[in-house]
Parts: C-alpha cells; sequence; structure tokens
C-alpha cells in the first residue's frame, strides 16, 4: 500500500487552531502549548523533512524521493494548520534550548511581532485578487529577468512596479500593520498608536483581558499528570485521573479540573468537551485500528446538518509540485471530518444519556468486525465526561 494512504485511512480527528491564537501567549508558552500539541507531536518528524527540502531544493525531486517527500508534504500542512509553518524542533527541547531558529523563525513576540517576508506575500496572496497578484507578479519578474546584475534587476522591479497602473495595489491592507520611524520620539509613536489601536480593536470586536500567563504553568502541570505527557511524548501508562492529580499536587478536585479544561484550551485553542477531546487526543490515545474503523464508520453515515463552526483557512510556503500531489489526500481527508465529527456527537450523547455498548452500536448500525474498535472510543468516552 501507497505511504500515502495512510493520510486517508485515519479518521479525520483534530481541528485547526483558531487564527491568531498563538499570538495570544507569550513566547515560551508558545512553544510550550505547541510541543504539548497532539497532532505535532504525530507529525513534527515528517513535516522537518519538507520545511528542510523546501528552505533547500530546487524544486526537483527524484523518483525514488518522491513517496517519504510526498507524506512530508502532508505532515507539513498538518502542522501549518496549528500555526507551525518552517521551523520543526524536537519537543523534548525546552524553550531556552531552541537557539537561533527562536529568532529567525517568528517565535518571539508578544504585542509587537516581526513580520517575515513569507508572511508578506501571504498577505498579498490573502488580499489581491488572483488576477491581480498573478499579473503584478508576472509584469515585475518580466522587468527583472532583462538585466543581469542583481542591483538593477531590484531597480527594474521596483520601477516595473511603480509603472503598474492598479489602484488595488495602492490599498491599505485590512490587518493591524504600520510602518514605524525609529527616529521619532518614543512619546509621539505612543501617541500616534492609540487610536491605530483603538480602532483595530473595535472593528475586530477584541476585548483586552488579564494576562493570565501566571498561572499557565499550572495549568500544564495538571494537563501533563492527567494526559501522561513527559519529555516530549504522551503515555498511556502515566496517565492519572484527576482525582490522583489532585491528591499529588494537594489541590481541590474542582481546581484540577478548571486548570486542566484551561490547558486544554491553551494546547489547542478550543472549549473543552468530550467530542473535541476525541478530536485531537485520538491520534495519541486510540489504536491505529480503532482510528481506521471510526473513520469506516463514519463514511457510511450521512453529513447531518449541524451549526458548524467558523475555522481559518492556511497556507502553506513550500514548492507547488508537491503541494500539487499532496492535495488529493489532503481533501478526502477534509471531507471526511464533518462525518467523523457527527459520529463523535453522537456517542457522547448516547453516553450522557446513559446507553450501554450495545445499545450505542445498535444505534450506530456498527457492523460486528468494528464492535471492539467502536467499544474502545466509547470507553474513551465515558472516561472524560
Amino acid at each position: 500500500m501507497d505511504e500515502t494512504d495512510e493520510f486517508s485511512r485515519l479518521a479525520y480527528l483534530f481541528l485547526p487552531r483558531p487564527r491568531g491564537q498563538l499570538r495570544l501567549l507569550p513566547v515560551n508558552f508558545r512553544w510550550e502549548v505547541t510541543r504539548r500539541h497532539p497532532i505535532y507531536g504525530q507529525f513534527w518528524t515528517a513535516a522537518r523533512t519538507f520545511f528542510d527540502w523546501a528552505r533547500t531544493s530546487d524544486g526537483t525531486v527524484s523518483e525514488a524521493d518522491l513517496p517519504a517527500l510526498q507524506v512530508a508534504s502532508i505532515a507539513a500542512r498538518f502542522l501549518n494548520e496549528i500555526g507551525v509553518t518552517s521551523f520543526a524542533p524536537d519537543p523534548r527541547l525546552e524553550f531556552a534550548q531552541l537557539g537561533e531558529g527562536v529568532n529567525e523563525n517568528g517565535w518571539l513576540g508578544g504585542s509587537i511581532s516581526p513580520i517575515t517576508l513569507r508572511g508578506i506575500w501571504g498577505l498579498l496572496i490573502a488580499t489581491l485578487p488572483a488576477e491581480v497578484f498573478s499579473a503584478t507578479a508576472s509584469q515585475i519578474s518580466a522587468a527583472m529577468l532583462t538585466e543581469l546584475e542583481p542591483n538593477e534587476r531590484r531597480n527594474a522591479g521596483l520601477q516595473a512596479l511603480q509603472q503598474i497602473q492598479e489602484m488595488r495595489l495602492d490599498q491599505m491592507i485590512n490587518e493591524p500593520i504600520v510602518s514605524i520611524n525609529p527616529t521619532v520620539s518614543d512619546r509621539q509613536i505612543h501617541h500616534d498608536l492609540s487610536p491605530l489601536l483603538e480602532r483595530w480593536r473595535a472593528e475586530r470586536n477584541i476585548s483586552v483581558g488579564r494576562d493570565r500567563s501566571a498561572s499557565y504553568r499550572d495549568y500544564l502541570r495538571v494537563w501533563d499528570l492527567r494526559e501522561g505527557w513527559a519529555v516530549g511524548v504522551y503515555s498511556n501508562e502515566n496517565e492519572k485521573t484527576l482525582g490522583e492529580v489532585a491528591a499529588e499536587l494537594d489541590i481541590n478536585p474542582s481546581t484540577a479540573n478548571m486548570r486542566y479544561r484551561s490547558a486544554f484550551e491553551l494546547i489547542t485553542g478550543y472549549t473543552y468537551s468530550a467530542p473535541t477531546w476525541v478530536r485531537f487526543m485520538g491520534w495519541e490515545k486510540l489504536s491505529t485500528v480503532t482510528q481506521e474503523v471510526i473513520g469506516k464508520v463514519a463514511r457510511k453515515r450521512p453529513i447531518k446538518l449541524r451549526s458548524k463552526r467558523e475555522v481559518p483557512e492556511s497556507a502553506l510556503g513550500g514548492k507547488r509540485t508537491v503541494e500539487l500531489m499532496a492535495s488529493s489526500q489532503e481533501d478526502a481527508a477534509s471531507q471526511s471530518s464533518e462525518r467523523v465529527t457527527d459520529l463523535l456527537i453522537d456517542i457522547d450523547e448516547f453516553v450522557k444519556k446513559g446507553k450501554l455498548n450495545i445499545e450505542i452500536r445498535d444505534a450506530l448500525e456498527v457492523p460486528s468486525e468494528s464492535i471492539t474498535a467502536i467499544d474502545e472510543l466509547i470507553e474513551l468516552f465515558r472516561a472524560r465526561r
């Protein structure tokens, strides 16, 4: 079986990180929540292969390397969905051990963050109509290629940009990005930025909340004990109940539960619920066989008309050739996501009502060969209620 079939055989269990959620955290906690994200733990090794190739390759791929690179491309797309675009360190590393990659890849920044060249390209692609972007890029490239010297090429490109008569190139980007003159006094910069901040927050309905970062380590400590996470990996053998966690940390069970749910939201960007937990942690907690069965059972069910949670779009920088090769597998995974969601919600509702496993299986019309796997999933829901 082709390696890439792995992605379409397994259930598509996770949700992309909400846009901007990672940037709300202090820089060190961006790494702490990222390395605990189950998708990062599953795919960082393969994704790093693609990131390294994208930085160093001229775009050509040998036939022998093609299957592995195709898998690496899909893994990189998964990491891109949780906010990782070009830098995939070993999750066993502490933040202080990340080295120069922190400065180079946008981990730094709190209230003010640098924007990369890739980020600028991404803004242009997202903002301009496709035909305007394509025509502009083509005209600039054609002008630059008429020159041989690097400086002359640069000048030719800038001149071509100024000569393009397209008014949409002069519109403001609807993002909180400005150019700051460092020769102006701090007082003047603060004075000029204040009304812009007020406007941006009003337009995006943003309220500035209290900084709770002092509690984040407490949240993650409860998470690690509950989920069995240590030194960059999850271990089912090291899991503890919330009651055991509360006793070990000498806190009330209700406090342990609150911290655990807060940690879940930090790591995933979503409010805790049993179905949402399975969407993320199923990669770690469920056997491969059960993940396959979830996908098979879900595909046989019609999509229900439920209210849909809005999820962000994202794009991965890299070589277009491999990107196109990966698209069919990614599309198949995305299409199965809604059916998986519906299946998980139904199981959760049956568990809430106190239904027995056999009653749930009958309601779901689970075939006999899938009973063991679906029972594993049901018991996971019972343990997470």
